[in-house]
């Protein structure tokens, strides 16, 4: 069967015993009539249980680690408002395993996530890098100590450690700036696509949800008419991939959706896209996502004029 053959559009339902009820599953010709049946099946949640299993132990014993090396550093007991509340003390040897294994996380968070830039990602990547690399050389000094009896640590390793606040506090900064200036540049290139790329990608949305590869029976006609179906006719043909997307076609969720934004604003809340998708407007969620900054940036010019 050529390219240009009929597609044509099954659905009929299927049950399946994994799930309750029937499940409507659609098949467009030959080049979905592979697709398995797990494809229908709604995606598993993946739990986190599993994760937070993992980290308790491991927590615990970086925890006592870092206390016991920050004991042997000259961490301790401090006033910090002498003269002013003198009975508060604060035991400094926990600002090691909360400042490092703090950043490592968030810097590895930050290495993890391709939606910001590459600069960004790699000062992540080489901070978390090194983070982990500390980390791992303070428990293996603790332990060398611990089992050689050492009360006191050597100088080298008291000035690595003394140092370490100062540096976790400086590259945490670094890359909360640049994790903000990233979202602040991806703010201004959706204002400057304004709601005509939001239109589109709406347009985009609602056509693959109710469907593709759709086939009206006018064109069933006309090839079924047509002598030779191995030779492709000008103009445009039904069923051959996506659609051009219409802003037309989504205008009026548009409108829609500004009428939602005005209501929200009238409370005092911001849009959403949850706001949006619960008061009936369809799309992907980055298409919503992007509909709701654009309405959100177009309530606040209307709020400053």
């Amino acid at each position: 069967m050529t390219g240009i053959a009929a597609v044509t559009i099954d659905a009929s339902p299927v049950t399946d015993p994994g799930l309750r009820g029937p499940v409507s599953v659609r098949t467009a010709g030959p080049a979905t009539a592979d697709r398995p049946l797990a494809a229908a099946r709604p995606d598993r949640t993946v739990r986190s249980w599993p994760l937070l299993v993992l980290a308790a132990p491991a927590a615990a014993e970086v925890w006592s680690g870092w206390v016991g090396i920050a004991e042997r550093t000259g961490f301790g007991l401090v006033s910090p408002l002498p003269g002013i509340w003198p009975s508060l003390h604060l035991n400094t040897a926990i600002t090691l395993p909360v400042g490092v294994e703090a950043y490592a996380a968030y810097a590895l968070r930050a290495w993890l996530d391709r939606s910001i830039s590459d600069r960004t990602r790699g000062f992540a990547k080489w901070s978390a890098i090194c983070s982990f690399a500390l980390g791992m050389a303070g428990q293996v000094a603790y332990h060398l100590m611990a089992q050689a009896g050492m009360a006191r640590a050597p100088w080298p390793v008291t000035t690595i450690v003394s140092c370490l606040p100062v540096l976790v506090l400086g590259m945490g900064i670094a890359l909360a700036h640049m994790l903000r200036a990233d979202a602040k540049a991806k703010e201004a290139q959706d204002s400057r696509t304004g709601p005509l790329a939001v239109l589109r990608s709406l347009s985009w949305s609602s056509e693959d949800q109710d469907g593709p590869d759709r086939t009206g029976p006018e064109a069933d006609r006309d090839r079924s008419a047509r002598p030779d179906q191995n030779v492709p006719t000008p103009g445009p043909q039904h069923g051959q991939g996506p659609r051009a997307p219409s802003p037309q076609a989504a205008q009026p969720q548009m409108d829609q959706a500004r009428i939602v934004a005005r209501r929200l604003a009238a409370t005092g809340q911001p849009v959403t896209r949850r706001a949006l998708r619960s008061a009936g407007v369809k799309g992907s969620n980055e298409a919503l996502n992007a509909l709701a900054r654009t309405l959100n940036a177009e309530l606040a010019g209307t709020g400053r004029g």
